[in-house]
C-alpha cells in the first residue's frame, strides 16, 4: 500500500517553478521554429545546365507537411514528398525519383543549404524559400492530402437536386463531417463571387 509523502512547502514551490518554467521554455521554443510553408526553389546542376526544382509544402495539423515536387523541364509535377525535420536539418525524400535532398535551415528560415542526392549523382543545392501564393485561377490548387469523391442527393419533395463534393481525410474513420452551403442565390460548388472562392479548395 502505498503512503503519500508531504513534501515542505519550499520544496513544492521549487518543483512548480521548475514546471512552469519547463512549460514556459517549450511553448517559446515551439513558438521559434519557423514554419516551411510555402514554396522551396533551388537550381540543381546536372551534367549540361541545370534544372529548377520546386518543392511545395502545406502544414498539416497535426505538425507535419504534405509536399510535392516539380520539376518543371523534366515534366515532373506533384511527385509526393516526405519532409522530416530535425533541429535545423530539413530533409526532403522523393521515393518515386530515387532521390532527396538534405540540408541545414538558415537562421533567417529562408534558405537551406544542402546536398542534392540521387542513385550515382551528388551535387551541393541551394533552396529558397517564396510564401504559399494565394491564386484565385479555378485550377490552380495543390493536391490535397485527402480523398475527394462526387456526391449527388435529391430532395424529391421539392423536386431539388443537390450536388457536390465530398472530402475524406486518410487513416480510418469514422470522421466528423461539416456540409459546406453558399446562400448567395445562385453560384457554382465553389461559393464563387467574382475572383473570389469562398468554398474553393
Amino acid at each position: 500500500m502505498s503512503r503519500f509523502i508531504r513534501l515542505p512547502w519550499w520544496q513544492r514551490s521549487f518543483l512548480w517553478l521548475l514546471l512552469v518554467w519547463g512549460v514556459a521554455t517549450h511553448c517559446a521554443q515551439a513558438a521559434d521554429k519557423p514554419s516551411l510553408e510555402g514554396y522551396w526553389k533551388g537550381p540543381l546542376k546536372v551534367p549540361g545546365g541545370e534544372l529548377e526544382v520546386i518543392f511545395r509544402l502545406v502544414s498539416l495539423s497535426n505538425g507535419t507537411y504534405f509536399a510535392t515536387l516539380d520539376v518543371p523541364l523534366q515534366k515532373v509535377s506533384r511527385m509526393p514528398v516526405a519532409v522530416t525535420v530535425r533541429g535545423d536539418t530539413v530533409t526532403f525524400v522523393a521515393e518515386e525519383a530515387g532521390s532527396q535532398f538534405s540540408g541545414q535551415l538558415a537562421a533567417s528560415g529562408k534558405e537551406v543549404q544542402g546536398v542534392w542526392k540521387q542513385p550515382g549523382y551528388e551535387v551541393p543545392m541551394t533552396l529558397n524559400y517564396a510564401p504559399p501564393a494565394i491564386s484565385t485561377a479555378p485550377k490552380a490548387r495543390l493536391t490535397p492530402p485527402y480523398r475527394e469523391e462526387e456526391v449527388t442527393f435529391s430532395n424529391l419533395t421539392a423536386d431539388v437536386r443537390f450536388a457536390g463534393m465530398l472530402t475524406v481525410p486518410a487513416g480510418e474513420g469514422p470522421f466528423p463531417a461539416v456540409v459546406l452551403l453558399t446562400d448567395e442565390s445562385a453560384q457554382d460548388r465553389e461559393g464563387s463571387y467574382g475572383d473570389y472562392r469562398l468554398l474553393g479548395a
